[in-house]
């Protein structure tokens, strides 16, 4: 699939293999998931502009509306004291803010894994996704996966900065890649009728190859599509 062209070129990035992609498509740390996931890591460092609050205040949903967050730099402490006035008097959002606090003072000590994995569990991301998906199991599982990739993914930095400067690496040479040289990265379906010396088939796997949901099996139509593609 597309997003797993771009896992498997941010990998052969970390291991300084050269590689070319057929499709300029956006960085997957273009992704909105992954930007939600950074802007709660930034904020857990100390990052503090509106713009960051306002993407992940919601998700999931709280009782803190816009109305609280009138400049460009968030004062947690402001906010507080915004809904404890006796003319907006608002309890939920009170306390909505001191678990936002706790949340944030946990989620700075622990390394980029476990901090999304808190992100994930803790502080509710993944009921935000579930909620957001409507029921479409396909769309779920393929953020999950994407969550999954971008905890290890985490894991090989020692801190936000480190990883932040290879995403921007990443995009720089994404962005600008149109060698012919290195390890060509393609979908099944942009290698048809193409001829390589070496071809590697990557992640053959039921419900990935054919691809079908859990739960199901694939149909006569989907296998013959997978005997087609390993074909050409």
């Amino acid at each position: 699939t597309n997003m797993e062209v771009q896992m498997l070129a941010v990998e052969l990035l970390k291991n300084n293999i050269s590689f070319r992609m057929q499709d300029k498509n956006l960085s997957i740390y273009e992704h909105f998931l992954i930007k939600d996931i950074l802007a709660f890591l930034e904020a857990a460092n100390g990052n503090r502009e509106r713009k960051l609050f306002l993407r992940i205040l919601n998700k999931p949903r709280r009782h803190i509306g816009r109305e609280a967050l009138e400049d460009e730099m968030i004062d947690l402490k402001k906010i507080k004291a915004f809904y404890q006035d006796p003319y907006m008097c608002n309890p939920a959002a009170v306390k909505d803010v001191e678990e936002l606090e706790r949340h944030l003072t946990q989620l700075k000590k622990l390394p980029i894994g476990l901090g999304i994995r808190y992100i994930r569990k803790a502080m509710g991301y993944e009921k935000y996704l579930i909620k957001r998906a409507e029921g479409n199991a396909g769309l779920l599982t393929d953020w999950i996966d994407l969550l999954d990739w971008l905890q290890e993914d985490g894991n090989s930095f020692n801190s936000l900065q480190e990883w932040k400067e290879y995403q921007e690496e990443y995009k720089c040479v994404q962005s600008n890649n149109v060698k012919n040289t290195g390890v060509h990265i393609l979908t099944m379906h942009a290698s048809k009728g193409l001829e390589f010396e070496h071809c590697y088939i990557l992640n053959v796997n039921d419900g990935m190859i054919p691809k079908y949901q859990k739960g199901q099996k694939p149909t006569a139509e989907q296998l013959e599509e997978e005997r087609r593609l390993f074909y050409v």
